[in-house]
């Protein structure tokens, strides 16, 4: 998932790691058509990640069921990526903005 705007070292299993790339999603300026081509295309990248973290974290999670690290790394995941509005103003859905790790879908509301 090579990728000019995500990171080769980008770790996608915590919202920390998401939420500079959400917050940059956010505030992108959409003068031109091919502005507006990139935000899909780098929202997609973005969610391409998020589910693969969610579907790693999940496989490690069911492959080793006496593991409470690999447990708590998948319920965090879950609980905590797809709205973690206690810990910042900027969330997946803020401003229209959906990229939730169970759906992996990224798209701009309409109204």
């Amino acid at each position: 998932m090579g990728s000019e705007f995500i990171t080769e070292d980008f770790d996608a299993a915590q919202w920390e790691n998401i939420e500079p790339y959400a917050h940059d999603l956010l505030n992108r300026e959409l003068n031109c058509s091919g502005c507006l081509e990139t935000l899909i295309k780098d929202c997609s990248t973005l969610a391409e990640h998020i589910s693969e973290a969610g579907t790693l974290l999940s496989i490690a999670m069911t492959c080793d069921t006496e593991s409470e690290a690999k447990r708590q790394a998948y319920l965090d995941f879950i609980e905590k990526t797809p709205s973690p509005s206690y810990r910042s103003s900027v969330t997946p859905s803020t401003a229209g903005l959906l990229v939730t790790p169970q759906s992996a879908t990224c798209r701009l509301a309409t109204t």
